[in-house]
């Protein structure tokens, strides 16, 4: 169950005179679900994976908000996913790809084009338990963004760079089962018409039975 605290502002300046307003909003944030998982694997230490997720706008939607818990739209990513682990050497390398098509925003009349996303991760196992690593990854938009307030801004296209560090836990919980840990803070670091999450955390706890 995603749960989301935001906070959003916005500054307006027209001369001499500037304006600032401030939001914030928490509660469920949308849910997803995978209908389909295929993968294959290559050896014991190379594998890949197909998915296709869905967004469902099941958060709290306000147009007159700054903040929500919500886009308000249905969201579909196919996905591959490729996974190469160096045991020996205590090395794991991800590579997650995507593309990201919504649904038109009905309280907005907001339409998103589609989205290219790239995630790189390399960690590293410091011991049996705990590993650490890094992370870059990048959105690029593929297409203008459309309806009136997109008109009006010539699109809306955009793009952004963000790399930063994550740390992971794993441990077993009884005979079968496994339980780990993740935080993970990957700041922008280039953005044009994009949301910066220079103070965006991320925390995960998996158990796989």
């Amino acid at each position: 169950m995603p749960y989301l605290w935001t906070r959003a502002s916005a500054t307006l300046t027209a001369g001499n005179l500037q304006g600032r307003r401030e939001d914030t909003a928490s509660g469920l944030f949308d849910i997803y679900f995978t209908p389909v998982i295929a993968g294959y694997h290559f050896s014991q230490t190379e594998h890949v994976a197909l998915s296709l997720n869905i967004w469902a706008p099941t958060g709290s939607y306000n147009a007159k908000s700054l903040a929500n818990t919500s886009l308000n739209n249905w969201t579909f990513i196919p996905q591959v996913a490729y996974t190469k682990i160096l045991p020996a050497q205590g090395w794991q390398f991800d590579a997650v790809a995507g593309l990201q098509f919504y649904t038109r925003n009905s309280a907005t009349n907001y339409q998103n084009a589609p989205l290219f996303t790239l995630d790189v991760m390399a960690r590293k196992h410091i011991t049996k338990a705990f590993s650490a690593g890094l992370i870059v990854g990048t959105t690029q938009q593929l297409g203008n963004d459309s309806g009136p307030t997109a008109d009006r801004l010539n699109g809306f296209r955009g793009h952004d760079w963000a790399i930063g560090p994550v740390i992971n836990y794993d441990t077993k919980i009884g005979a079968k089962s496994t339980l780990s840990l993740g935080l993970r803070w990957v700041p922008t670091v280039a953005s044009k018409n994009r949301l910066d999450s220079n103070k965006t955390f991320m925390g995960t706890a998996t158990i796989v039975f």
